[in-house]
Order: structure tokens, then C-alpha cells, then sequence
């Protein structure tokens, strides 16, 4: 039986990272999935798993926002400006972004942004702020102190360490660690396994082995 104080939610996008979340979230009991939607041009069946596949175009008459919330799946595609693409469009019809985190999370801050996805194992310390649309994967550690902008991602084991900021839009690959009070520009992409030690600058990729800086556009690369 569904408990009162689950959440409606229908999920934007029937990606992998989607299944993840509806797995996640009825294991936690905080959310019921009642659909996935997409934008029409990409349905191409009509569920996935026995849950309904509606166009997103015809949403609010499906499932109104006074009753339902948004959970978005979309991650790290196009430095996250997909996942702020979609955050947008759910809040100018009126949706709250159903915000997660995880039972099995060690989080010691209520200073988390709306719509913000935080999966087990992740630990998150006192005086960290988190502003809106974060996607922290499995195994993130965000230590004191931290102020984290908005739409950043991070994946699986990042280790940020006390007193970082970071500013928006900005990846981070599994295993990379950001050592104490680095700041972290706009749209900076740091690589799987790469150390930061000092500021970063805008729209660049950070690599490791010396963490040696890509010469491009961190907005030109395009995440797999």
C-alpha cells in the first residue's frame, strides 16, 4: 500500500540513469513512479518496464502539477545544460523537481536546492550548501564548508574536500578529487581520476597525470 507521505512522481526521460532513480526511489519508499515522459520525437515504444511512456508536450493534462513532481534524469550531456534545459521547461508549467536523498546518505546540511538527486553512499558535511539540480552519484564524498553552484555533476567517488566552491554547469569524472578550498569556474570538466589542487578557469577540461589542462572548449566536448 502507498504510504502518505510518498511522492507522485513521473520521470523525465526513460534512460538508464532513469531506471536507476525509480529503482532507488521505491527501494527508499520516499516516491511513487507513475510514468516516464519524453520530448514526442524520441518515443519510440510506449513503456519501459511495465511503466507508461507519455510525450512530455502532453503532461500537464496527464498528470497535473498540483499533483505530481518532476523527477528529471537527464545528467551530464552537453556540460548539464540538458538537465538545466529540462529543469526549466518543468518549472514554466508549474512542476515542483522532486528533490532525493538517499536513505543510505550520510548528509548533515539542509541546505539542498530543489531538484537536487543524491544516491547512496554519498556523504555530505555539515555547512555544505547545495543549490539547484545537483546530481551526486553513488560514493560522493562533498566535505565542510563547500558551496556547490548549480546543475553540477558529479560521478560516482568524486572526493571534494573542505572549503571548495564550485560554480555551474561543471562534470566530474568518477574518482577525481578536489583538494581544500580549490575553486571551480563555470563549465570546468574534470576528468575521471584527475587531482585538482588549485583554481580552475572557465570551459576547460582537467586531465590527470599532472592534471594537464585540455586546450579547448569544455562546451565543445561532447560527454559519451
Amino acid at each position: 500500500m502507498r504510504e502518505e507521505n510518498t511522492s507522485k512522481v513521473v520521470i523525465y526521460g526513460f534512460n538508464k540513469m532513469a531506471q536507476k532513480m525509480k529503482c532507488f526511489f521505491e527501494l527508499d519508499g520516499c516516491a511513487e513512479v507513475y510514468a516516464y515522459v519524453a520530448d514526442k520525437e524520441y518515443i519510440s515504444f510506449t513503456q519501459l518496464e511495465g511503466i507508461p511512456i507519455y510525450p512530455f508536450e502532453d503532461i500537464s493534462t496527464q498528470f497535473p502539477p498540483d499533483e505530481y513532481q518532476i523527477a528529471i534524469s537527464f545528467g551530464y550531456g552537453n556540460m548539464t545544460r540538458d538537465r538545466q534545459d529540462k529543469y526549466e521547461k518543468c518549472k514554466e508549467l508549474g512542476y515542483k523537481i522532486f528533490t532525493y536523498v538517499s536513505k543510505d546518505a550520510k548528509v548533515y546540511t539542509d541546505k539542498i536546492g530543489e531538484g537536487c538527486m543524491i544516491f547512496p553512499g554519498c556523504i555530505v558535511a555539515p555547512y555544505v550548501e547545495l543549490d539547484i539540480g545537483c546530481f551526486i552519484d553513488i560514493g560522493v564524498t562533498i566535505a565542510h564548508h563547500s558551496k556547490i553552484g548549480r546543475f553540477n555533476y558529479f560521478s560516482p567517488a568524486v572526493v571534494l574536500c573542505g572549503a571548495i566552491n564550485t560554480g555551474n554547469n561543471c562534470f566530474f569524472g568518477a574518482g577525481c578529487v578536489v583538494t581544500n578550498m580549490a575553486a571551480i569556474s563555470d563549465f570546468t570538466l574534470v576528468a575521471a581520476g584527475a587531482v585538482i589542487t588549485k583554481n580552475t578557469h572557465p570551459n576547460k577540461v582537467y586531465f590527470p597525470t599532472r592534471t594537464t589542462q585540455w586546450r579547448g572548449d569544455s562546451t565543445q566536448l561532447r560527454i559519451p
